[in-house]
């Protein structure tokens, strides 16, 4: 499933976002990133360790400004079948992003994290 992977920024650890894919009850054929850096960029990571396609989709800040977050949001909601989601639970871009993806009828995967 192309899968966006997704999360707070806050999160440094790159095990616990290769773990949230390895459990996700799905198969990952391609990453999306909305290319931030934390959960986003350990996501392409992954994707290029694994050999997994990689879409990269970052936020228009120039064209959008401050909404340009919640607009990369919907705009991979609409190209993705999944998505996996490592939250803390705070981070109100991830909050967006999940919120996006179950009004879109995406299949959710979230791994909190206190990092």
């Amino acid at each position: 499933m192309r899968t966006i992977v997704a999360g707070s920024r806050s999160c440094k650890d790159y095990n616990t976002v290769a773990k949230a894919i390895w459990d996700c009850p799905w198969d990952v054929t391609t990453i999306i990133s909305g290319t931030a850096p934390g959960v986003d960029r350990m996501g392409e990571l992954y994707a290029k360790e694994s050999g997994i396609p990689l879409i990269r989709m970052p936020a228009d800040w120039t064209r959008y400004g401050r909404g340009a977050g919640k607009i990369r949001n919907i705009e991979m909601a609409l190209v993705a079948d999944a998505l996996v989601a490592v939250w803390d639970g705070v981070s109100p871009g991830t909050g967006h992003m999940i919120d996006t993806a179950r009004s879109k009828g995406l299949k959710i995967y979230v791994q909190f994290t206190d990092s």
